[in-house]
């Protein structure tokens, strides 16, 4: 972490110096992954008994259950290698492997846009058959009609993967707590959004 926040300050700080010259150099700083840095720091001091800070691990479900990251992870036998398979960056691992933190900078204008993308925001569709009994899946959640598990929205997914990764992990005989930190979201700005959240 602390090597992260150097770099960045030295891209920082030289875009300042030649802010005159390099045509880049404004862009450079509005840019900044200074931001989510920042809201992983504020999430760290709130939590407790921190074993990681930015560990990856699998959002594969594995065939065997994993140990948790807690000091180390222990990967069985016939599961794939780590460096092939570890695509979720957990910011945070606290509460001696029993909490992952992943803070997301999402702000509401982009779940909006994502969701219109995807046609979801627009929920006043007259060809609704979603409302009918039968139309949810078993076991399934929905969002507007649409089962949770056809939705192409990034926080969504994201949510998703996290919480299918935790579950491949045990600690004491638990999979861990997954919280999902979203500092630049606010509630109650669009019901839509808040469906979501």
């Amino acid at each position: 972490m602390a090597s992260t926040v150097r770099a960045e300050t030295d891209v920082l700080e030289r875009a300042a110096r030649d802010i005159e010259a390099d045509s880049l150099a404004a862009h450079r700083i509005h840019s900044t992954n200074l931001p989510f840095l920042e809201a992983v720091w504020d999430t760290a001091k709130r939590a407790r008994d921190i074993v990681k800070m930015r560990h990856a691990v699998s959002s594969k479900k594995p065939r065997k259950q994993l140990l948790a990251p807690g000091t180390r992870i222990v990967r069985l036998e016939g599961d794939s290698r780590a460096s092939r398979d570890c695509n979720i960056i957990i910011d945070l691992v606290a509460d001696s492997g029993h909490s992952w933190y992943k803070v997301s900078s999402m702000t509401n204008k982009r779940l909006l846009y994502d969701m219109a993308k995807e046609a979801i925001y627009c929920g006043d569709s007259s060809g609704d058959e979603s409302d009918s009994p039968g139309a949810k899946p078993e076991g399934g959640i929905m969002l507007d009609g649409v089962p949770l598990d056809e939705i192409d929205i990034p926080l969504v997914k994201l949510a998703k993967n996290l919480a299918d990764a935790a579950q491949g992990y045990r600690i004491r005989s638990r999979s861990p707590d997954v919280y999902l930190v979203l500092p630049r979201m606010m509630r109650g700005e669009h019901p839509q959004i808040d469906k979501i959240l």
